[in-house]
């Protein structure tokens, strides 16, 4: 079970790791954006801190309904105890988990300041 807290400003967070391309392990504290559909977006300082490896770019939608091109990375991230190799979008708005990564998950939040955030695997294909 993957665990957080909620913000004073009710953001969910949690904390991930993120595997360098050296092997070194990450913990980025990441919040739970459940309009994003992808697996996971970083800053650019965290990208370039992690080092991690460009793969080229693609298009994304906007909360607002615009439009943007954005870069993507590769990064293996350990969900649930097992590492995965995943798309990384760079993000100005830094660390967050989206849909496609809780995909699978049970996404358990309690609303208030400091509350309890909870994912946990339901073992589905």
């Amino acid at each position: 079970m993957i665990t957080g807290r909620v913000t004073w400003d009710t953001e969910a967070v949690v904390s991930v790791n993120v595997q360098a391309p050296n092997g070194r392990e990450h913990v980025v504290a990441a919040v739970i954006d459940t309009g994003f559909s992808e697996f996971m977006a970083l800053s650019p300082d965290q990208i370039a801190g992690l080092g991690l490896p460009y793969r080229g770019t693609d298009r994304a939608t906007l909360a607002d309904g615009s439009e943007t091109v954005l870069r993507v990375y590769s990064a293996v991230v350990v969900w649930h105890g097992v590492p995965f190799l995943l798309p990384v979008f760079q993000s100005e708005a830094g660390a967050l988990l989206g849909m496609a990564l809780l995909r699978g998950s049970l996404l358990t939040v309690e609303i208030i300041e400091g509350g309890h955030v909870q994912i946990q695997p339901l073992g589905l294909p």
